[in-house]
């Protein structure tokens, strides 16, 4: 079983009403992560990979450079704190390319006993093409990663400063699989999170 992160993912009882309200609230920004979450989750069990007591370190949400600030505006309205910083070279505008993690207010249900409190906002890179949506999902493994790895046969490998991290890709979504959460691994390569008021 996956490493706890008890202040990452934070037990916080919230009435029905209000979490209900809350996730309308962040599905009409980033879309029915439910639906993307389930099927992605389907896609994992078909391929015999389970991950059904690991902790989901965030959702990602693919942005075209030109909407990215407006992207970033509406989800620091749900959040309780949020972390910028340049990542990867250029986007698609030719400008150093920011990235945004948004630690939500609180947790979001996706399904299947899963939840995330994490949302990584990421726009094109520059001579890149995608379609503007959720693209991946985390999965925190900690220090079973390289057994996971082998385990899975999972080969394909994104490269980030200091670290790779496994995924597989399914139609062009993609589950992650990570040492440490993104968070921390933000927080490694200096960013900070602002509390948002």
């Amino acid at each position: 079983m996956a490493e706890t992160e008890p202040r990452f993912q934070p037990d916080m009882p919230v009435a029905p009403e209000v979490r209900e309200a809350f996730e309308a609230q962040v599905k009409v920004i980033i879309g029915d992560y439910q639906a993307f979450f389930s099927g992605l989750l389907a896609r994992l069990s078909e391929a015999g990979i389970d991950i059904k007591d690991r902790i989901i370190s965030h959702i990602c949400f693919r942005i075209d450079p030109s909407k990215y600030e407006e992207k970033r505006e509406e989800l620091k309205t749900v959040s309780r704190a949020y972390a910028e910083h340049e990542f990867g070279g250029k986007d698609a505008e030719g400008k150093d390319r920011s990235v945004a993690e948004f630690i939500l207010k609180i947790p979001i249900n996706l399904g299947n006993n899963h939840s995330t409190i994490m949302v990584e906002l990421l726009p094109h890179k520059a001579g890149r093409s995608y379609t503007e949506g959720l693209e991946n999902f985390g999965v925190l493994i900690g220090q079973e990663l390289p057994a996971f790895k082998e385990r899975y046969n999972i080969t394909a490998v994104k490269h980030r400063p200091a670290v790779d991290i496994p995924f597989i890709e399914f139609d062009g979504k993609a589950v992650k699989f990570y040492h440490d959460s993104l968070k921390d691994m933000a927080e490694a390569g200096g960013a900070s999170f602002v509390p948002i008021e």
